[in-house]
């Protein structure tokens, strides 16, 4: 709600023919009051002459009972009152709405003072923003910072045709071992272009590159005979073959049945 510490109220307020009509009433005295009180309400609220607690919560009868300390039925007696001199009405959100607010109250002041309120709210938000991301850079930058202490000392050395991809000496060893240097250097560039292309950076760029060939391997649109399955047969030395490196290609020496041999 936008703070606003005053209301006009017309010195021939007594002249008008509702209020006269109100003050044949039994309960004036009562009904004026309340009508005061809803005026105070509007200008709190700020809104046009709209009145609730909150934008999603409309006042009820017995709210206003409990807030201007008046009994209920006095009070849905001023209400429906009210709404039958055309005071006020209730819309489709059942917020009370004084009509002919706007004639009565200088709205373009208390328009200004609403831009104001936002304008306001505006900037702390904006500082709440700015704020945050400060503190999760900061995060960032220590999250990094205490992975980089886990991690080899060795220079890092750019990899891939925009240079992205940073590599130990040992780490590109490793990859080419694992999955052979065509199809690490395949990947690793992969990995670049993604980068150079949506502004991405990994902190760890070896699981990067682990990450698109398991994920190109499980769509079927990498099969691996990889290095790692080439191993040494023991019956002749060998280099073996096939998944998990099972047969000698040489001497056609089985891990399952190594019986058999040429």
């Amino acid at each position: 709600m936008s703070e606003v510490k005053w209301i006009k109220l017309s010195l021939g307020i007594f002249k008008d023919e509702k209020i006269t009509l109100m003050e044949a009433m039994p309960e004036r005295d009562t009904l004026f009051y309340i009508w005061i009180r809803l005026l105070v309400l509007a200008g709190v609220c700020n809104d046009g002459g709209v009145i609730y607690l909150s934008e999603n919560i409309p006042y009820t009868d017995e709210m206003l009972s409990t807030i201007f300390g008046r009994p209920l039925n006095v009070v849905r007696l001023a209400l429906d009152t009210f709404q039958k001199l055309e005071m006020i009405e209730v819309n489709e959100n059942q917020q009370i709405v004084l009509l002919n607010w706007c004639k009565h109250q200088n709205d373009d002041a208390l328009a200004r003072i609403k831009e104001n309120d936002r304008e306001r709210a505006r900037r702390y938000r904006q500082r709440q923003k700015a704020q945050l991301g400060l503190e999760n850079k900061k995060e960032d930058i220590d999250i990094r910072a205490s992975r980089d202490a886990h991690v080899t000392k060795e220079t890092r050395h750019k990899h891939g045709l925009n240079n992205h991809v940073l590599l130990t000496d040992p780490n590109y060893s490793d990859l080419c071992d694992r999955y052979g240097k065509p199809v690490a250097d395949e990947y690793i560039q992969k990995v670049d272009d993604y980068c150079e292309n949506h502004g991405k950076s990994y902190t760890n760029w070896v699981n990067a590159v682990h990450t698109y060939i398991r994920n190109d391997e499980k769509s079927g649109k990498l099969e691996l005979s990889t290095p790692r399955e080439h191993k040494k047969c023991p019956a002749c030395g060998g280099e073996m073959l096939g998944k998990q490196a099972g047969v000698c290609m040489k001497c056609g020496w089985s891990k399952s049945r190594p019986e058999m041999v040429k």
